[in-house]
């Protein structure tokens, strides 16, 4: 289960309160009807998430589209929000409404067609184009210089923060541009996309080409019907989006680090709230036990971690090391897997070597997270805060795939006060239902000592040395690898292809896959597809006590398309006045898709073409002619020929005569 959904919910503002600012906030235009008939429309691509934030109110939701080879379609995902992951390439089913959105069915609606590939962002210098757009008679929401100054330039700049935490490894360069009048004020509630189309137009109008960029943001005049601060896509998806984010009135580093953080693939950084009896705070966690609250029904745990950007706090604190970890900023070597009992020591996480993360699994692929926070840089704390006198622990997603993490508040005296959410020096806190507890032992300038302990056997297995992987036969891909080593022995070995299990092996070091074809096409091509699908394999080592290794390499392969288009179909043919014969058929289907088409007269090829019509020059009357199409994917694959239209001689234009041949 996802922790975001398409309703936006509120916690402490109430029920009422949070229904009215999600019909605002995210909702597609109401309609009553679907377009047509109601018969089902099927919709093949790749889902995206536009995801919006409101740090005052604590209000976070979600709105649903597709990317298809046609563009972006709205989705109105009603209770099966849960299987729209950004980046999943799926096919959808449903009845398009008035808005042009697809409300998906009721049973069904979703197939999952390939998994998205893992969030893995290579620490670079990313380009970003800032569009400064207004409204006549309406102040401008930021000036360039402000702008380029705050994403930047200045020494608290987004680009700062951001290379602070990654030693230079991760930074940002480029231009705002504007401010800009748009010819006529969008309309509406939050016509953000309204915006950005505009700027868009405005930038080409200016001889500004924003095909170079990573990440485009556009900020428009402050709407208060819009109810929230900014928003952004989700994991730098879809593609022709370029990580686009939205900025709701004045532009500040605080608010875009966070959203450039959803572009990199990050959700929240929430509070794990958990209580015992009487409601009390409970500071024993029981994870995924009823005593803790899901972050998606509760405001608090939505935004609760003040020591993180992707938190709700207003100063710039930063990023975890789950965060971290998870865009690439964080080498290997600084996080440490806890398999046994032990005393373990952490250096502060903003420092440049040495171990800066304990991971203690707690079962379920779920782990704590511990680290410390140093009085510098971006994380400038007092000597006195919390922040600086314990060890934060956190563990990460409550849920699904989502890049979530929850602090842990180890403190009870302060039940409602994450600030003092840090373990003290002399504190335990205790996992009971896992058996884990963590100690901070002593803490000085320079790090902390750390006691863990863990039941029984913990020491992971070794990874998997190396993986390769080879084609065999018409689609199968054979994996092998060394064995892993481990004191215990192996109990099994988990296959993943593209970051999912698709099998496990309990006595052999190899595996042979065969990946399933990428699904159907429905009645349209997707140009410029590539002829194949690569696939991405690791290797994971389980021992008898269930501890689960590090992954092996990645190996990657491509597995070619050999499988044929499906002939097109409902060809139609008529001679125009002029004498030409004009043709048109149905789109054929191909497993990956379909990229051309071949026009025949007779046993010539006379033409290749993308579209699903062409016209022939003008045939002299009195001579017979017969036309097929075939298809052909991106492979070079040819469907067979489609039924063959024979288009007969006639004194006039209007007497032709047409007939089916097989």
């Amino acid at each position: 289960m996802r922790h975001h959904r398409d309703v936006a919910r509120g916690g402490r503002k109430g029920v009422v309160a949070a229904t009215a600012l999600a019909l605002v906030l995210l909702a597609v235009p109401v309609v009553t009807r679907a377009i047509g008939s109601p018969s089902l429309t099927h919709l093949s691509g790749t889902v995206a998430v536009l995801h919006a934030d409101r740090f005052d109110g604590g209000v976070a939701g979600d709105r649903f589209k597709l990317e298809t080879a046609r563009g972006l379609v709205a989705v109105e995902p009603g209770g099966h929000a849960d299987q729209l992951v950004p980046g999943t390439r799926v096919e959808l089913t449903g009845h398009v409404l008035d808005s042009g959105a697809l409300q998906l069915a009721s049973s069904a609606p979703v197939q999952a067609v390939a998994a998205a590939a893992p969030t893995v962002i290579t620490p670079t210098q990313r380009t970003v184009a800032v569009l400064i757009v207004t409204a006549a008679g309406v102040a401008a929401p930021a000036t360039t210089d402000d702008v380029e100054a705050a994403m930047f330039s200045a020494p608290t700049s987004v680009d700062a923060f951001y290379r602070e935490q990654s030693a230079g490894l991760l930074g940002f360069t480029g231009k705002a541009f504007g401010p800009w009048t748009v010819p006529s004020t969008p309309t509406g509630t939050c016509p953000d996309d309204t915006w950005m189309a505009l700027a868009r137009s405005l930038a080409a109008q200016n001889g500004v080409d924003l095909s170079g960029y990573q990440h485009v943001i556009v900020d428009f005049p402050k709407n208060d019907g819009c109810h929230y601060q900014a928003a952004a896509y989700v994991g730098l998806a879809p593609a022709s989006k370029q990580g686009e984010v939205f900025v709701n009135g004045p532009f500040t580093t605080r608010v875009v680090a966070h959203e450039i953080g959803h572009n990199l693939g990050l959700w929240h950084a929430g509070a794990l709230v958990c209580h015992g009896a009487g409601g009390a705070l409970v500071a024993t966690a029981e994870p995924l036990a009823s005593s803790c609250v899901d972050p998606e029904t509760n405001d608090d745990a939505q935004y609760g971690d003040p020591y993180d950007v992707m938190g709700g706090a207003p100063e710039l604190r930063q990023l975890n090391a789950v965060h971290r970890r998870a865009i690439g900023i964080l080498p290997a070597d600084a996080t440490v897997v806890v398999g046994h009992p032990g005393t373990y020591t952490l250096v502060p996480i903003e420092g440049a070597a040495g171990v800066r993360a304990l991971e203690v699994p707690f079962g379920g692929g779920r782990s704590y997270s511990i680290e410390l926070r140093a009085p510098s840089g971006f994380d400038a704390f007092a000597p006195t805060d919390p922040a600086v006198n314990g060890v934060l622990i956190h563990r990460d997603a409550w849920s699904g795939d989502n890049l979530h993490t929850l602090l842990v508040n180890t403190n009870v005296a302060t039940s409602g006060d994450w600030r003092d959410a840090p373990l003290q020096v002399g504190g335990t806190f205790t996992d009971l239902a896992h058996g884990i507890a963590v100690t901070l032992i002593s803490l000085t300038a320079q790090g902390a000592t750390v006691g863990v302990t863990v039941p029984g056997e913990h020491n992971a297995p070794a990874a998997p040395a190396s993986l390769s992987a080879t084609l065999v036969g018409a689609s199968g891909v054979l994996l092998s690898w060394p064995a892993s080593l481990d004191d215990t022995g192996i109990e099994l070995y988990r296959v993943q292809r593209d970051g999912q299990d698709v099998d496990t092996v309990s006595s052999l070091e190899s595996y042979t896959d065969n990946p399933p074809p990428l699904g159907r096409v429905y009645g349209y091509e997707e140009l410029e597809l590539p002829a194949g699908r690569t696939y991405r394999y690791r290797v994971i080592a389980v021992d008898p006590s269930g501890n689960v290794g590090a992954p092996s390499p990645v190996a990657v392969i491509k597995v070619p398309d050999r499988t044929a288009p499906r002939p097109p179909t409902r060809i139609l043919m008529r001679r125009l006045a002029d004498g030409r014969v004009h043709l048109s058929w149905s789109g054929a289907s191909d497993d990956v898709g379909v990229a051309r088409y071949r026009v025949r007269r007779g046993a010539r090829v006379i033409a290749t073409t993308r579209q699903r019509a062409f016209t022939d020059h003008p045939v002299p009357l009195g001579r017979p002619s017969i036309y097929s199409i075939v298809a052909l994917d991106s492979a070079g694959n040819a469907s067979a020929i489609s039924s063959m239209l024979r288009i007969s001689s006639g004194t006039r234009a209007a007497s032709a005569r047409r007939s089916a041949l097989h």
